[in-house]
């Protein structure tokens, strides 16, 4: 009888623990992630969300607060990380989450740039393979490099790991090809302008989001004017995640915890 209950104990354990091993290979496993640049006021497209900043509040412990409007399909949800100096232990960065039953998605704040003010200036939103107009310039999205192209293309170890955009610039009959770049280094963006004959001036860029999926890839684009400086609002940088089959882990763990409870209640009674 004591084996045969032992048995039934350890095979409740067994099944509970597997629950719990397959959580968390799920969810390591099928997580995905991105960093992405907010400018206030403005939509980024990620992780099958469409990400809005509007703003941050400091609250009385001088913790800020940064808003985050999440939209899905029909529904949308805001989202508030928090930021805040811990004096000794630095910068503290918590993340806010909305739970779900298939999956938790995830916003960790990482940095907030302050808005930039200076002259004349273009922003210009580009799916890829899409083209805009700027000063009598049709500038086109062709693709993200790949591998070192030259100036702006991937950066090495200085600047951090970073990506950037192929783009055409044609004018008058004339035509270019610049490769903006925008990298991370030690968590804070980088965005190195360069120069354009045609649009006399340069290019930046501002934000991408990379798609995987059938959905194009979209990349925000800054075109400045000799002389001038990209002007645009506050820019909150952020590490948004999926998380599948969280609720899995969490299912396996209170289930765990209830058969430890029973098994202690009928040792203790035997």
């Amino acid at each position: 009888m004591w084996l045969s209950s032992s048995r039934c104990d350890l095979r409740a354990a067994w099944q509970t623990s597997h629950s719990n091993v397959l959580g968390v290979v799920a969810t390591g496993k099928y997580t995905t992630t991105a960093h992405l640049s907010l400018p206030r006021g403005t939509s980024v497209e990620a992780l099958g969300h469409t990400l809005t900043y509007e703003g941050f509040t400091v609250g009385e412990d001088e913790k800020y607060a940064f808003n985050v409007r999440a939209q899905q399909g029909s529904g949308s949800f805001v989202l508030s990380p928090v930021m805040f100096d811990a004096g000794d232990q630095g910068i503290m960065r918590n993340p806010d989450i909305e739970a779900g039953f298939m999956r938790d998605f995830y916003l960790s704040p990482v940095a907030l740039e302050p808005p930039q003010e200076g002259g004349p200036v273009g922003q210009y939103s580009l799916q890829k393979g899409s083209s805009v107009n700027a000063d009598g310039a049709t500038i086109t999205f062709v693709e993200f490099a790949k591998g070192d192209h030259g100036d702006g293309a991937m950066m090495g170890s200085g600047q951090g790991m970073g990506v950037a955009a192929v783009l055409d610039i044609v004018k008058g009959g004339e035509k270019e090809r610049l490769q903006p770049a925008l990298s991370f280094a030690s968590g804070e963006p980088v965005q190195a302008p360069v120069p354009s004959k045609l649009l006399q001036g340069s290019v930046q860029l501002l934000t991408m989001d990379v798609s995987m999926g059938e959905r194009p890839s979209v990349i925000q684009i800054g075109v400045q004017s000799e002389g001038g400086a990209i002007s645009r609002p506050d820019v909150l940088v952020v590490e948004a995640s999926k998380k599948p089959f969280v609720s899995l882990l969490w299912g396996g763990t209170v289930f765990m915890m209830i058969g430890f409870g029973l098994a202690i209640k009928k040792r203790w009674k035997e």
